[in-house]
């Protein structure tokens, strides 16, 4: 049975580790403005709050611990498969809205499956499904990446319509994107871009071709050469529930594991909850500070799955600048 069928019938039915990141910063005296001290980001993705993971909210209420034992964040993101808009997410998306910190939420695909995306942005209180805002000295851009392209047409995810071809599904739309360009030219800011659905990384780590992924990039990269510096310097995503990142064009590309489990044919808990806490510092260094856990049983290889399954885990790395 298809993946995407068998997930989509779930869902009807009812130790820290360190990754140090040096950013490039050609032209970073030329700036008309620039950050004057840390910014730290506490940051999960993938929490899918519902049947898939009936312990949701117990993982969120652990990440949320941890960002209060470290005495706070300057900014809360959830990259996208929070919940659904029905009641019983209410509490969820409360919790996660009521620190003062300035929150982030992007939009998943999942998280249209049982309503449309003006239903879950009244959940999350969410102003609109792709913007932009300056926090800490830094400029941060979220992306809507669900549509489905029928005929150069764009249909918005609503009630789980996107399983359909994989070349149809997750585009950004034309408006979106011409926002986009714009609302990177007008900034002076080194710039953070948030997407739920991945760009700039492929299913085997290289760079990603894609043409959904590539009409993002090549904005990006436009912005950066129109600003003669690496103003556009990376990119966190969500949705493949794996850990990945690639440096292309001197911008870093970074994918989050899931906060809880893995699909591997079916789906495949963490025994802890996964996030991690990313901070941006005035002088060009970007830190992951991530986590990393184990199988909850049966694992995978009790279950007799076969597939690659790489160990649950916000792994540690490190990039050295694209000069």
């Amino acid at each position: 049975m298809d993946n995407d069928l068998t997930r989509r019938m779930l869902l009807k039915g009812g130790a820290l580790s360190l990754a140090t990141l040096i950013l490039p910063l050609p032209g970073v005296a030329d700036r008309a403005t620039k950050p004057t001290k840390s910014l730290t980001i506490g940051l999960i993705t993938d929490l899918h709050h519902g049947n898939l993971v009936p312990d949701a909210d117990q993982r969120l209420d652990v990440f949320l611990q941890a960002v209060a034992d470290r005495g706070g964040v300057d900014m809360l993101v959830q990259l996208g498969d929070f919940c659904h808009p029905k009641k019983n997410a209410r509490d969820l998306c409360k919790r996660f809205n009521a620190f003062k910190s300035p929150k982030l939420h992007v939009l998943g695909n999942h998280d249209m499956d049982l309503g449309t995306k003006d239903q879950i942005m009244a959940y999350w209180e969410m102003p609109a499904r792709y913007n932009s805002r300056d926090v800490g000295g830094y400029h941060f851009v979220t992306l809507d990446r669900n549509h489905i392209k029928h005929e150069n047409k764009f249909v918005p995810y609503a009630n789980a319509n996107f399983y359909v071809d994989r070349a149809k599904r997750a585009w950004a739309d034309d408006e979106q994107l011409e926002w986009l360009e714009d609302d990177l030219s007008k900034t002076d800011l080194p710039t953070i871009v948030l997407t739920h659905q991945p760009i700039g990384v492929g299913r085997n780590g290289d760079h990603e071709a894609d043409a959904r992924s590539a009409q993002i990039t090549r904005i990006l990269e436009k912005a950066n050469k129109a600003a003669g510096w690496t103003k556009v310097q990376a990119c966190l995503c969500g949705h493949r529930h794996t850990d990945q990142a690639s440096t292309h064009a001197g911008i870093h590309y970074l994918h989050f594991n899931s906060a809880s489990y893995k699909w591997v044919r079916e789906p495949v808990r963490y025994k802890d909850t996964l996030f991690a806490f990313v901070t941006l510092d005035p002088q060009g260094l970007l830190t992951v500070e991530g986590r990393a856990t184990v199988w909850s049983e049966p694992t995978p290889e009790q279950r007799r799955l076969k597939g690659n399954y790489p160990d649950p885990a916000i792994s540690s790395r490190e990039l050295k600048t694209v000069s």
